[in-house]
């Protein structure tokens, strides 16, 4: 363990050793530096409290370390499969219990909907289990599956039966969500091979935290967009480098790690849509459509078209 001050505000901070090299978000004054590989230790018996005009400053933009930018995205996707199956996987098996109870509640069942429905119980059960004991980017594949399966499920009950509406709406919104978790399977195969270090992991938070409280303080190194989801739009904020960006869904659990070369904004002509513009964007190798703000992407041409120092 290390003890340094913070460039910015001089608050004292403790570090595990291994984050020598690594961008670290102050959390004082949120703004970001680099550990030193060799740090000058301070005493603990100096003033740890910021200075009312270091806290009002104004942050200057991130310098995110010279870090390989793919570990770090294989580490992110780690950190994603285990945010969405975790929750999935304990959801899976109480609607699979749920399935089964009704199956064998109703001892004169025998329709083909009722074998539908425990045959699609079992799996469900199965797949909770094994994803909650096993969550590797494959989960994402059995989620999918058991999503459509319960979305057709519900459309089938719907048209034979006299279920409500609602419930062809419910089984629509599960087909998509499983569609969407069938593509992020693509995106999250690549993972590290074994568990990333508590470290890197606690730096990747730190990193989601940093950027929640730049968004907050309408930093000038933060961007916001709108893109077209499953669901309809999504806030996506980027936090921009002098040659990496992070960005981030607005929930915080999809991290992007891109290089200034991975992130192009295209607008499109006349696309002045109330204070918003149409635009695509390239994040890697995502493309979606949607909306930024005219002061977003000043900052994303200014950020652009700097040269890195």
């Amino acid at each position: 363990m290390i003890i340094l001050a913070c460039p910015h505000c001089d608050q004292h901070i403790e570090a595990d050793d291994e984050m020598g090299g690594m961008q670290f978000d102050c959390p004082s004054c949120a703004r970001a530096f680099i550990v030193p590989e060799t740090p000058k230790p301070v005493a603990k018996s100096e003033s740890a409290v910021p200075t009312p005009q270091a806290q009002n400053a104004p942050p200057p933009p991130p310098n995110y370390p010279p870090v390989d930018l793919e570990e770090l995205q294989k580490v992110s996707n780690y950190r994603l499969i285990h945010k969405i199956l975790k929750p999935a996987g304990i959801g899976s098996i109480v609607w699979g219990l749920l399935g089964m109870f009704v199956v064998l509640g109703d001892s004169g069942a025998s329709s083909i909907t009722d074998w539908l429905l425990g045959l699609v119980s079992l799996y469900l059960l199965a797949e909770g289990i094994w994803i909650l004991s096993t969550p590797t980017p494959y989960g994402l594949i059995l989620l999918g599956i058991g999503m459509l399966a319960v979305g057709v499920l519900n459309i089938v009950y719907t048209t034979l039966g006299d279920s409500s509406h609602w419930w062809r709406i419910l089984g629509i919104s599960q087909i998509l969500w499983g569609g969407q978790n069938l593509l992020r399977y693509r995106r999250c195969s690549r993972l590290v091979a074994n568990k990333p270090s508590e470290a890197t992991l606690k730096m990747i938070e730190e990193t989601v935290a940093g950027v929640r409280g730049a968004a907050a303080a309408n930093t000038p190194d933060i961007v916001k967009i709108h893109v077209d989801g499953f669901f309809g739009p999504e806030v996506w904020i980027g936090r921009l480098s002098q040659d990496h960006a992070v960005f981030m869904e607005n929930s915080g659990i999809d991290v992007v790690f891109l290089k200034k070369s991975d992130v192009q904004f295209n607008k499109q002509r006349k696309s002045l849509v109330g204070n918003q513009l149409n635009a695509s964007f390239r994040l890697g190798d995502r493309k979606v459509k949607g909306s930024i703000s005219p002061e977003s992407y000043q900052k994303y041409e200014a950020w652009k078209a700097a040269t890195p120092i």
